[in-house]
């Protein structure tokens, strides 16, 4: 491995980890801001709603079950290699896998709209609870229609591209959110804001995508051989476990608040929530920054000196 391979691995995830930070930064600076006006036009009630929905959705989104990070995993060869009809074997699986589960998690939201009595202790006094909620499934179905391409580009090493496009959505999403909230103090719009801005975003995503790398746009693609479906299956299966156990731990604690204590103690824990979430994620997105490094490493080196390069992370 050239000292200028090195050198480019380095440059890239200082840069995409010094981008993710930043961006981050200034999304949390903005959310606390957005929280507190929330808090204050609407409810601790509607927080505990935000906080008790949002858990729903990461519930329903481990029907990934892991394909992604396996996938992407399966992508760094092609990549090192610029194997174009390999990438486009595994871009065209990527697709069409993250559109089923995006249509899966619209048709099983709507299935549970009528059952949301039943997690929540003490109905509060919250106009159009179903329609919310049904906000909060479309957010999150639609998102998987568009991100696939997004994975392309991390792989790449260009995950900071990513970081400036979810930093534009957030910008622009909680800035209007909060006009909504001052100027209309309704929680309807302040959702359809979101959903508006999260399509934009992952439209944007792919457009980036659609142009660094013109051959996605080629539909004719050939399946994938035996032995790459298999190791996509084998690395999925290993994933799935942390998958389940991250939704245990982190996903269920407001739907038991919920269930047992009420909507208002759902949105005062949710508070604390924030504060912990945003130290722990700053240290994730530095980490996370040199995977697709890490990743571009394993193909083009040995694994003694990958291991002493991930050893020294």
């Amino acid at each position: 491995m050239s000292g200028r391979e090195k050198k480019s691995r380095a440059r890239n995830s200082i840069r995409n980890a010094s981008t993710s930070v930043m961006s981050y930064v200034i999304t949390l600076i903005l959310q606390m801001v957005n929280r507190t006006i929330f808090i204050q036009v609407l409810s601790v009630e509607y927080l505990g709603l935000n906080g008790l929905f949002t858990n729903i959705m990461q519930m329903l989104s481990l029907s990934e079950l892991g394909i992604g990070y396996a996938i992407m995993y399966s992508l760094y060869k092609p990549i090192a290699e610029n194997d174009i009809e390999k990438i486009k074997s595994l871009m065209s699986l990527y697709k069409k896998i993250y559109t089923a589960i995006g249509v899966f998690i619209l048709v099983i939201g709507v299935i549970m709209t009528p059952f949301l009595k039943y997690l929540i202790k003490d109905m509060p006094d919250i106009p159009y609870i179903q329609i919310i909620f049904l906000l909060y499934v479309l957010d999150t179905g639609i998102s998987y229609f568009y991100t696939y391409k997004r994975s392309l580009i991390i792989c790449n090493q260009e995950e900071y591209l990513s970081s400036v496009t979810q930093l534009a959505k957030n910008v622009l999403t909680k800035v209007l959110q909060i006009l909504v909230l001052l100027i209309w103090h309704n929680f309807l719009l302040y959702l359809i804001i979101q959903i508006i801005c999260t399509r934009a975003e992952n439209v944007a995503i792919s457009k980036i995508a659609d142009k660094k790398y013109p051959y996605l746009a080629d539909r004719n693609s050939a399946p994938l051989q035996k032995e790459d479906m298999t190791a996509i299956k084998k690395n999925t299966l290993a994933i799935v476990c942390h998958k389940i156990g991250g939704v245990l731990v982190n996903a269920t604690d407001n739907l038991i608040i919920s269930k047992f204590l009420g909507l208002d103690i759902v949105g005062l824990v949710s508070n604390y929530t924030l504060l912990i979430t945003s130290i722990t994620s700053v240290t994730t997105r530095v980490m996370n920054s040199s995977i697709a490094s890490v990743g571009n490493l394993l193909v083009d080196t040995n694994k003694k000196e990958a291991k002493n390069v991930f050893d020294r992370i």
